[in-house]
């Protein structure tokens, strides 16, 4: 029977939209705000609702599913086929996409009702910060490092390292590269590179013309006129995960007599010897030995040892130096269990 009067309430009320909810009937029970700005306030809607029941309806409680959005509501109690209303605020600062909120309605008569609110939220455009995007700075030209790191590779591989630039000036800056190693080669994605553009700079490192070992240097780029350096790194040595477990059991096995050499006093003995054999089933490789040190030099650097062999490196310190030597020599090699090995070197003038 209440239903039937919550009905025919909606049938005098005319040919507008209404919603029966048990004893409630609202005129809608959903809004959508459609677009607002996210710095334009907080929206407001208000929903109009009527007291069906042959009793006063009292509104004993209003929730908001989030604290975005805020209800307030008719305190008094409302007579029979009166009316009263739920207002919600909704506060759009730091939203910036669609939104869909929910408002339960409690009362002295079942059931709850829940109201919806909808809309999308237009946010303010996020100011960038270039200077913390790309931090270190060569005046106008700003990148996100400095340094080149291409890691370790294979002989014959290629390896590229991109460089984020930034023209933080209000005109084109030009970019070139100078002084190239034949193991590099340098690309532009844009050049000149306008006023306020992001671009990079592509570098590739061919080991096969560099050759075993570490490789340093740096690459200079001359950016608006100005020469500026950016470091770089590889390392070229066999990539054992291309071998497999066959060719790892029949390959060479290096091992050294010594892990570490000291010179106790230059100036009494400035020479050792450094032994390196191979206990595997196949002929050895030593690519290259590599001294990290130019005080440090090797009576030998490259070489092939065969099982069972053993081959004497006699490593030298210049006995003229002033201040302590503290280095490694590295030892590239196709040796599997092995392929780059550090010996470390210590000396005291």
């Amino acid at each position: 029977m209440k239903k039937t009067v919550s009905l025919l309430a909606c049938l005098f009320l005319g040919f507008g939209q209404c919603f029966a909810e048990g004893n409630i009937t609202f005129k809608e029970v959903s809004y959508d705000f459609g677009k607002i700005s996210a710095s334009g306030g907080p929206v407001t809607h208000v929903f109009e609702f009527t007291n069906n029941h042959s009793t006063p309806l009292v509104v004993t409680n209003v929730k908001a599913s989030c604290g975005c959005t805020t209800p307030s509501y008719t305190k008094e109690p409302i007579e029979t086929g009166k009316s009263g209303e739920i207002t919600v605020t909704f506060n759009p600062a730091g939203y910036n996409s669609n939104f869909h909120k929910s408002v339960t309605v409690s009362t002295n008569h079942e059931p709850n009702v829940q109201l919806q609110i909808s809309g999308t939220v237009i946010g303010e455009p996020v100011k960038r910060d270039t200077t913390a995007e790309y931090p270190i700075g060569f005046g106008i030209y700003r990148v996100k490092k400095q340094e080149i790191n291409f890691g370790t590779i294979a002989p014959k591989e290629t390896k590229s390292v991109r460089l984020e630039v930034f023209n933080n000036s209000d005109k084109p800056i030009s970019q070139q590269a100078a002084k190239i190693p034949k193991y590099l080669n340098v690309t532009f994605g844009e050049e000149p590179l306008g006023a306020k553009k992001e671009s990079t700079v592509n570098i590739t490192f061919s080991a096969a013309n560099a050759g075993y070992g570490h490789i340093k240097g740096n690459l200079e780029l001359i950016i608006d006129g100005k020469t500026q350096q950016f470091p770089y790194t590889a390392t070229v040595a066999d990539k054992v995960s291309d071998l497999t477990p066959e060719k790892k059991k029949a390959a060479g096995k290096i091992n050294f007599s010594v892990n570490e050499i000291r010179f106790e006093s230059l100036k009494k003995s400035n020479s050792q010897t450094l032994k390196i054999s191979n206990s595997g089933q196949s002929t050895l490789t030593v690519h290259k030995i590599q001294s990290g040190d130019s005080r440090i030099t090797l009576s030998k650097t490259a070489f092939s040892i065969k099982p069972g062999e053993i081959v004497s490196v006699v490593i030298t310190a210049d006995k003229k130096i002033k201040e302590a030597i503290a280095t490694n020599i590295s030892i590239f090699s196709d040796a599997p269990n092995k392929p780059v090995a550090e010996i470390q070197i210590t000396g005291n003038p």
